[in-house]
């Protein structure tokens, strides 16, 4: 892929737009910016990397940078987390504005991108982004970048985060406004140092309003903002938090301690004093706050129903080796099965499976697994994984033991797809097996974040 684009410079504001929120950018992966494979810079000094470098066509004074990161939801993690941005008047001697740290988009159509780096009046023809880090994909991306030639107001300017709430606390909250200002909203925490961080954690999933006040020539100024907390089930995001070994867990005590009780059901008699600040239940099926439960007024108790899901996968995301999956291949479909840290779904590894020699009508004939699994009866189930090949191809999916609960055929693209199944148990099983059949076709083919939780 080619990494010289055609820019559309935004010169003056005097056109008219019929829409109510024309920043909103749609979630189509054919109107975004996509590379996968590392190319040379431009600028020699960053050598061989994912760029894009926009010849304006004359030089101009720029000012407020508005960009969108790739907002598709299975291509989200394709977009740019970190990236450098450079300027030149002649594609050959470049300054730096500065390296900078992008939100993920939102994977909706509200996405209004961000609006966080400003050139002050440089003076340049062309602008080379470069990729410093992404949020986990094996590519990256990048839907829409607009430059200004006359300066914006940033308090005419919103800006939009999406985080997880298994990401816990957001150290040293930045939305490309360092004006000395400072952050307030739900989950906000000043470090007072100039810093603020914010526990998506404790406040769960959700959206949160967040402002950022300065002061401008002695006049106070508010940029509004809202993160997004995306719950620990969403393909994104890492594992809920373990509800533990306990189907009911009882906190009695004069204070309960600070911390997270979380169980399929919370109940509790204690007392929240006045020196306790932190007290949060998390029941999955209830809370119950018996006779002889106290809390302040002024402290700070929460008790919610929220998703505590296990993933009953060990070692989902083929961080460090494969252990405990296993592999399988026939004398007649000799093959490999490794971790890979260059194509990857989230995290940072991925299981990878090379079939050598192909057996069209005998896909059993390369298996990928992980046994000893333990199901309770009557209980549902949900089944999901990343898959990608080298080549369009087929797949087979099992989850059985001598009951089949899962067996689709899948397709597989040369690009991350996300797959889910649900199921019910019928009986207690305390070895069922997850199973990868792969031998239809010769080739590789990628597998990230498998996860079987119970949901109900």
């Amino acid at each position: 892929m080619k990494n010289i684009l055609i820019f559309l410079l935004s010169l003056s504001f005097s056109a008219l737009s019929s829409q109510c929120f024309p920043d909103r950018h749609n979630t189509n992966i054919t109107d975004s910016w996509v590379s996968c494979n590392k190319s040379a810079n431009p600028n020699p000094a960053n050598g061989n990397s994912y760029w894009l470098m926009y010849d304006l066509g004359a030089s101009y004074d720029l000012y407020n940078v508005h960009l969108w990161n790739i907002n598709h939801p299975d291509f989200v993690t394709y977009g740019f987390k970190k990236m450098k941005i450079e300027y030149s008047a002649d594609a050959s001697s470049w300054s730096t504005l500065g390296t900078f740290t992008i939100p993920k988009a939102l994977s909706s159509s509200y996405y209004e991108g961000y609006r966080g780096v400003n050139f002050e009046g440089l003076n340049a023809r062309y602008v080379l982004v470069t990729g410093v880090e992404n949020y986990g994909g094996s590519c990256f991306g990048l839907a829409e970048i607009k430059i200004y030639t006359s300066p914006q107001e940033l308090d005419d300017w919103e800006f939009a985060v999406t985080v997880c709430e298994s990401d816990g606390v957001i150290s040293q909250l930045s939305f490309g406004e360092d004006l000395n200002g400072a952050y307030t909203g739900a989950g906000v925490t000043d470090n007072n140092d100039g810093s603020f961080d914010f526990n998506a954690d404790l406040l769960g999933p959700g959206n949160y309003d967040i402002q950022y006040e300065y002061q401008d020539a002695g006049v106070t100024k508010i940029s509004q903002g809202t993160i997004e907390v995306l719950s620990c089930e969403s393909r994104f995001c890492g594992d809920c938090l373990p509800c533990g070994g306990y189907s009911q867990l009882a906190i009695d005590g004069d204070p309960i301690p600070e911390g997270i009780y979380a169980a399929d059901s919370v109940s509790s008699i204690g007392n929240v004093n006045a020196i306790s600040q932190n007290v949060n239940f998390r029941g999955e099926d209830f809370v119950s706050l018996g006779p002889g439960f106290k809390a302040q007024p002024s402290d700070i108790f929460v008790a919610e129903i929220r998703d505590c899901q296990t993933n009953l996968v060990q070692n989902p995301s083929f961080e460090g080796s494969l252990n405990p999956w296993s592999s399988s291949f026939s004398s007649t479909t000799p093959g490999s099965a490794s971790t890979v840290s260059s194509n990857y779904f989230e995290a940072s590894n991925a299981a990878l499976i090379d079939v050598f020699t192909s057996a069209p009508n005998d896909p059993w004939r390369v298996k990928f697994q992980q046994t000893g699994i333990t199901l309770e009866e009557g209980k549902k189930y949900e089944l999901s994984f990343a898959i990608k090949g080298d080549v369009r191809k087929e797949a087979q999916i099992r989850c059985n033991t001598a009951t089949v609960f899962v067996s689709e055929t899948i397709d597989v693209d040369p690009f991350w797809n996300h797959h889910t199944f649900l199921f019910t148990a019928d009986n207690n099983i305390s070895n069922c097996v997850i199973n990868f059949q792969l031998g239809a076709t010769q080739g590789s083919t990628y597998i990230d974040h498998v996860r079987l939780v119970k949901i109900d």
